[in-house]
């Protein structure tokens, strides 16, 4: 899963930046300086990116549904966190290409569910179990760029001291 979500990110931000590179936004009438037939098959791609990204969240669900009853804590936090990757995968590519900020006001329903769902990751799950307070697999960036989004784009006050909070409290050192 976690395999199949970094191609999926990996296509999707190499079609962006190479349609960033058409962009424009002081271009008067169409942003984009390339022909209308390259417009739309950025914007196809784009959806067609989304549905691959939904694919693979139902993908993901099938699979937790057969297997969650054998799996351990560890590996359960470990899918809440590829879900944590999906929302915030979802969310920077429907906002991508807008420079206004509140292109990110439509997804303020994605930005508490992912901020629910890296609280649930950062509790422990029992008092004594240091260890069990992160997750076995770890995305590259783990939870930073998914909490740093919610507090610096989204525009909801609670969500954002909420992210806000979660990033203080983070149990672990970047870089």
């Amino acid at each position: 899963a976690s395999d199949s979500l970094l191609g999926l990110v990996y296509h999707m931000f190499h079609l962006q930046q190479v349609a960033h590179g058409y962009y424009d936004p002081a271009r008067e009438g169409s942003p984009y300086k390339c022909p209308e037939g390259l417009v739309m098959m950025f914007l196809t791609a784009r959806e067609q990116n989304r549905e691959q990204l939904d694919a693979w969240l139902i993908a993901l669900n099938r699979l937790l549904k057969t297997s969650s009853s054998n799996m351990s804590m560890r590996e359960l936090r470990a899918s809440v966190l590829l879900k944590v990757h999906y929302l915030f995968v979802a969310i920077m590519l429907g906002a991508s290409g807008a420079n206004d900020e509140t292109k990110f006001d439509n997804f303020t329903a994605e930005f508490g569910q992912m901020l629910k769902l890296a609280e649930s990751i950062l509790g422990p799950s029992t008092p004594s179990d240091e260890s069990a307070q992160k997750p076995v697999y770890v995305f590259d960036t783990n939870l930073i760029p998914p909490l740093y989004m919610g507090a610096t784009r989204c525009r909801d006050p609670q969500l954002r001291r909420k992210s806000l909070d979660l990033l203080w409290n983070l149990r672990s050192r970047e870089g």
